[in-house]
């Protein structure tokens, strides 16, 4: 899940604060009312549901992330191939010497991977075991469900609204955005290493761009990862890890009750807009709110399919005006900008640029349950024809 600045250029956006301010405040004030015994039985019923996330991101942080890792396998969208265990391979516990492990990790944020696997040599057992960040076990492709024939198979999540290329065997769908292997592949003894390798070396990741030979998916986002401290999985630092990677997944419906009341303990995904998850630095000489690195020492640049609100900080008469009060702001998920977009091209006839989209995500929010004669001033500004690129990617067949 991905928040975005929203834009600034609504100069009357403050008509909107009232109803806002109310909400905020009645947020904290149930937050609040929470009684000690309350706030113990959230957090406990939060932390067993959020551990396999914070857990595996520790996991891949130190096999895809932290290069000076022993357990670093070479970053996202490569496979490390191991052989016979041995004392020192302590990736798992208790390794099986008979299934050699291969593992690797994908990003499917901007676009899905493709899971090339072999056919087999024979009667030979092996398997893509692929599981999400909340532990779940999303598929497994290989001999015992697709037999010795190998195949290609469309790693991403309920997001993706492109075309399926023909020859994919299965779409494996995932409630987070990066997705881990444990590649097994069997072998009978020290003198099967050479074939068992040649399968090994057949398991091949490509984003689905490079497999169909199209123009590749680029991005500007810059992912301030947390250092993962495994100690932290026994403190107050657990909630934070939690905070940072709940955005990076797709919640199960059934996770709804459980999310819910996770946010009455302020437990909820991390947004990256500058006014409302940024914090207290200096730009350009002057005091304002900006997304930086926990040091303070690096600019981060926020997430967004508008190109022109992925700032790092915003000027210091918006940092006064919410400091002061005298003005609310907001944030729009990438989904609701697109959606917002297309409400105004379908009933005011009008392609705008994405920016002011933002904004307007929040006036569809605003207007629910208002009466006609109802007015919220929206600023629009700049051209549609620039994203449209973007818009089609990102819409797929909606974009019609």
């Amino acid at each position: 899940m991905k928040y975005n600045a929203i834009t600034l250029s609504i100069s009357l956006f403050f008509l909107l604060s009232c109803s806002h301010t109310q909400d905020k405040k009645l947020e904290r004030k149930n937050k609040q009312s929470l009684n000690l015994d309350e706030v113990t039985q959230v957090s406990k019923e939060t932390y067993i549901a959020l551990f396999p996330l914070v857990y595996n991101y520790g996991t891949m942080y130190s096999q895809a992330i932290n290069s000076q890792a022993p357990e670093y396998i070479g970053g996202f969208g490569v496979y490390k191939h191991y052989g016979l265990s041995t004392p020192e391979n302590r990736d798992i516990p208790t390794p099986n010497n008979n299934t050699p492990y291969s593992w690797a990790w994908v990003d499917v944020r901007h676009e899905p991977w493709v899971l090339t696997m072999p056919p087999s040599d024979g009667n030979r057992y092996y398997v893509c075991q692929w599981d999400d960040l909340w532990g779940y076990v999303i598929d497994a492709p290989g001999s015992i469900i697709d037999g010795q024939d190998g195949g290609d198979y469309l790693l991403t999540t309920k997001k993706f609204k492109g075309q399926i290329p023909k020859g994919i065997k299965r779409v494996i769908y995932s409630e987070s955005e990066f997705i881990g292997t444990l590649t097994r592949t069997g072998i009978n003894g020290e003198d099967d290493i050479q074939a068992m390798q040649s399968i090994q070396n057949g398991y091949i990741l490509q984003p689905l761009s490079s497999f169909i030979e199209s123009k590749p998916i680029t991005t500007s986002e810059d992912i301030n990862w947390i250092n993962y401290d495994m100690a932290d999985l026994k403190n107050i630092n657990f909630f934070k890890y939690a905070n940072f990677m709940l955005k990076y997944t797709i919640p199960n419906k059934d996770d709804q009750t459980m999310l819910g009341n996770a946010k009455k303990i302020g437990v909820e995904a991390a947004e990256t807009a500058a006014l409302t998850h940024g914090t207290p630095n200096i730009m350009q000489g002057m005091k304002s709110y900006m997304l930086a690195s926990s040091d303070g020492s690096k600019s981060l640049g926020g997430s967004s399919l508008g190109a022109g609100i992925q700032y790092f900080g915003v000027g210091p008469q918006h940092s006064y005006l919410k400091d002061q009060g005298a003005v609310t702001y907001t944030s729009a998920t990438d989904k609701e900008i697109l959606n917002a977009y297309k409400v105004v091209a379908q009933t005011e006839g009008i392609s705008s640029a994405l920016e002011p989209m933002a904004a307007a995500a929040e006036v569809l929010k605003q207007a629910k349950g208002k009466p006609k004669d109802f007015i919220i001033v929206l600023s629009l500004c700049g051209r549609g024809e620039k994203d449209l690129d973007t818009i089609e990617e990102h819409m797929g067949k909606d974009f019609e």
